[in-house]
Order: C-alpha cells, then sequence, then structure tokens
C-alpha cells in the first residue's frame, strides 16, 4: 500500500487523504438522546421527540451546532440571530410590497 501511495501524483495522493478523512468523518454512529451531554440536550430540546429517526450525519451536525452555540458569548449569539432574522424580514417585506402592488393594480 506504502509503494502504491509513493507512485501517486501529489494531486491523487491529496485527494485519497481527502476521501479516507472524509469517510472516516462520515462514518459517526448516532447517538441516543441520552448519549448527548446536558448541554446538547438543553439547546436541542426541541428535537428530542424526532432525535432517534434523525441520520448519525444530521445529528452530528446538530451537536456541532450546539456546541459551537455555547461557546459564543451573547453578543455573538445576538448577532448570530439577528443575521438570520433578517433575511426572513426581508422576504416579509417582499411579500408584503408584492400584495399591495396587486392592490394597486386592481384598482
Amino acid at each position: 500500500m506504502v509503494q502504491f501511495l509513493r507512485q501517486l501524483p501529489v494531486p491523487a495522493l491529496l485527494l485519497s487523504v481527502i476521501m479516507l478523512h472524509a469517510t472516516a468523518a462520515t462514518a459517526q454512529e448516532k447517538k441516543t438522546w441520552t448519549d448527548l451531554s446536558l448541554e446538547e440536550r438543553t439547546i436541542l430540546q426541541q428535537l428530542e421527540p424526532r432525535w432517534d429517526n434523525l441520520s448519525a450525519e444530521r445529528q452530528q451536525r446538530l451537536r456541532n451546532g450546539a456546541n459551537q452555540w455555547e461557546r459564543m458569548t451573547p453578543e455573538q449569539r445576538r448577532e448570530h440571530l439577528l443575521a438570520a432574522q433578517l433575511p426572513m424580514r426581508l422576504v416579509e417585506e417582499a411579500g408584503m410590497r408584492r400584495k399591495v402592488q396587486r392592490q394597486m393594480a386592481e384598482e
């Protein structure tokens, strides 16, 4: 195997390493709700009823997000929430604008 890897061009070798890493990263086991830390369960509490039905990959992404949230300062959390709300406000605003335009066109 080592001899084979030595014969590979550098880009192919890098790709092989990345693929091996990705395979290892995606070969995750599903976690039961009780396997989660108290902090993770607190942050993800709305998902408890359907946690066991989520894929291992989805569970891991949610756990990563919960852990990232836990490490944020209150100011970072506020900024994150405001940034997440902005696109929704723009969508709502655009919807209202279209509604008003339709009403004006009907008059």
